[in-house]
């Protein structure tokens, strides 16, 4: 009977790898056939982009005013790895749009969200389109995205200045109304490694994203619609390069689109908000090298006394960036370090509270990026400083390199300056040695001053959270109501006066908005005179009186909700008595 089994079993082994290899076999043949089949596309679409360039060349189509506002869109932009130069190839079929009379002073547009770096200066090389017939291209199909990353190994920069405008680029610039599904492809052509924030950048497309060092040093690579650059509007702060640091002055930011890229990013990220019932707790960022809290564990036990919430302690060692994300976004309070993970606030709830440490001698007043980003408008969170102001609470680092805060390396009676002085001097950009001696100190934390501004500042949020609305966005769409209808004017005599009675009705999509109040405003000009009389009414009728016979009066009412102003009528109304 053992023997029959064997048998039995040796026979259906031998049958299933039989079947098996069949399988590979018929697979094989199928994925030569797909291969070959999508070889024969490539090769198709590549001839087909070809001829295209060959036929109508490059064109460009330029929006802004200036280099620093403006960006622009081509067709059939070429770039030479070996030169390192982007071509553009003129035929009689090129269409040149926007373009300054002088595109080369400085530069035609920025490649970076960060205004007037020489570094990300972008520019093309004209050539005749006979000169492609002796070049080997290869083309690169669909829509690219061309853009510098500026330091791509900085979360604070890989979130400010090229994954958010990213973000806004691609959505109000290159018109996308799903981001996460588009294929678009991205192009990091600063030439720098990819950095260990990478993943966060092609979380933005489908494609691969794709580095300058990938392109064949042997080929001329082509873009059959480039969009080069990205948008500014999304920007809050300069680094200090032509001034000290500080907030760009009239920024177009808003805490509403940041809230709109923080649920894309979390998206993307499959990262699940839990019950927003769950219990408060507060994250305290834990730098491991530099910075240093050097009484960290008394920090975490002042959060715990003052606000009574749990304390969870991060770091960029001990934590993925997703896992940053996640714990960061249902946090009710963020303490840290001046520091890069600081930008991860712009995931945080509304009233949550950001609360910056700063070593010895640096004023909170003189850096403020995560300040800056707490105040802007539709933002809403609470934020606080605590500085050192005890000497003897900081170990400084005069033998580090240099650019780690060092001052080893410079004469004497600046290393005497610089270890002596009480503040930071306002500076450019970015080496200043005292800057860096005293940013990267270490520091023993003064718990009492520090309860203090912790208290106060849970205090400020409270209150606010008290009477703010549940989603400071909510409203955000621009719902203006639209025209009155139905206006008309009555006149009537009472005791030798006579009476204009104004009436109208609703605008139609009044009945589709959720609106706390409803006003009309209602302008009367008498003819022949300059002055207009204007009225606030919550009615849908007005009634004035006037002691002449035969006055013309024109009329225009329009509705308002809020601070949301619809039009006027767009023809007075006329009015005789």
């Amino acid at each position: 009977m053992r023997n029959i089994n064997r048998i039995l079993n040796f026979a259906l082994i031998c049958m299933m790898t039989a079947m098996f290899q069949q399988y590979l076999n018929i697979k094989g043949k199928l994925d030569d056939e797909r291969r070959f089949r999508d070889s024969s596309n490539e090769k198709e679409s590549q001839r087909t982009l070809t001829e295209s360039l060959s036929l109508f060349g490059s064109s460009v189509w330029c929006n802004g005013d200036n280099h620093t506002s403006r960006l622009c869109t081509f067709h059939n932009l070429c770039y030479s790895p070996a030169r390192h130069e982007y071509m553009f190839f003129h035929s009689n079929m090129s269409v040149l749009y926007g373009l300054p009379e002088d595109r080369f002073s400085p530069a035609l547009q920025d490649m970076a969200s960060v205004t007037n770096h020489t570094m990300n200066y972008f520019n093309y090389v004209d050539y005749h389109l006979s000169v492609a017939k002796e070049l080997s291209i290869k083309m690169l199909p669909g829509t690219t995205l061309l853009l510098n990353r500026f330091k791509p190994d900085n979360l604070m920069h890989v979130i400010h200045d090229d994954i958010l405008p990213m973000f806004s680029t691609m959505r109000n610039e290159m018109k996308i109304a799903d981001m996460t599904s588009h294929g678009v492809r991205l192009a990091s052509m600063e030439g720098q490694e990819p950095g260990d924030f990478s993943a966060l950048y092609e979380l933005f497309s489908s494609h691969k994203l794709l580095f300058k060092n990938d392109l064949l040093q042997q080929s001329v690579i082509c873009f059959e619609k480039a969009h080069v650059g990205v948008s500014k509007r999304s920007t809050w702060y300069q680094y200090g390069f032509y001034e000290p640091q500080g907030p760009i002055r009239q920024t177009q930011a808003n805490g509403c689109m940041f809230r709109e890229f923080a649920a894309f990013m979390r998206a993307q990220l499959n990262i699940k908000l839990v019950n927003k019932n769950l219990k408060k707790y507060a994250v305290v960022i834990s730098r491991k090298i530099n910075r240093r809290i050097l009484n960290e564990a008394e920090l975490l036990m002042a959060v715990i006394e003052v606000l009574g919430i749990r304390t969870v302690t991060v770091s960029v060692e001990s934590h993925s960036i997703t896992e940053l994300i996640k714990i960061v976004s249902e946090a009710s309070v963020l303490v840290g370090m001046h520091g890069a993970l600081l930008s991860l606030a712009i995931f945080m709830k509304p009233y949550s509270l950001l609360l910056e440490l700063f070593p010895y001698g640096v004023n909170p007043a003189h850096y403020t990026p995560y300040k800056t980003l707490s105040n802007i408008t539709n933002m809403n969170l609470i934020y606080s400083a605590w500085v050192n102001k005890n000497p003897d609470n900081t170990i400084t680092y005069p033998d580090n390199l240099p650019q780690f805060g060092g001052i080893s390396h410079l004469p004497h009676d600046v290393q005497s300056s610089i270890s002596s002085s009480r503040e930071v001097p306002l500076h450019l950009c970015c080496s200043d040695p005292e800057w860096l001696y005293r940013i990267y100190q270490d520091t023993l934390l003064d718990i009492s001053s520090f309860k203090i501004i912790l208290n106060e500042s849970w205090g400020e949020r409270e209150e606010k959270m008290a009477t703010a609305p549940k989603d400071v966005c909510s409203n955000n769409f621009h719902l203006y109501p639209g025209p009155v209808e139905s206006i008309s004017c009555e006149t009537t005599m009472d005791n030798d006066r006579n009476l204009v009675k104004i009436s109208w009705a609703t605008p139609n999509n009044l009945k589709y908005l959720v609106v706390a109040t409803v006003q009309y405003e209602v302008l009367i000009q008498e003819h022949g005179l300059r002055e207009v009389n204007a009225f606030l009414l919550g009615t849908v009728a007005f009634t004035f009186a006037s002691e002449w016979k035969n006055k013309l009066y024109y009329v225009w009412v329009r509705c308002i909700t809020g601070t949301m102003k619809g039009p006027f009528n767009s023809r007075a109304l006329e009015c005789e008595t």
